[in-house]
């Protein structure tokens, strides 16, 4: 995962929670999380991936919840801070 600029977009402090219901999708959900942060999310990747069950992910911060939601599934992101958004793409050998 790549950040563009060094913004402080939430508290160090705070705890970060994502959580996903069976059925959505992945960017559905990923959505969701970053909008919460004051963000914008910018799907890139040529698929998405349909959740089969309910799931939380809880983190120190934003990238590390972020990391730990879209590694598994194969993608990446830049976090481009300047412009508010989050960038979701296949991370490079997946084919997904």
């Amino acid at each position: 995962m790549r950040r563009a600029e060094q913004v402080e977009r939430t508290p160090k402090a705070t705890l970060s929670v994502f959580s996903v219901l069976e059925g959505q999708t992945l960017s559905e959900a990923l959505r969701g999380y970053v909008t919460r942060h004051r963000m914008r999310l910018q799907w890139n990747a040529r698929t998405d991936k349909v959740i089969d069950h309910p799931y939380m992910v809880k983190g120190r911060t934003f990238e590390e919840v972020l990391e730990a939601i879209i590694r598994p599934y194969g993608y990446s992101a830049n976090i481009w801070d300047g412009n508010a958004v989050v960038e979701i793409y296949v991370a490079q050998g997946e084919q997904k």
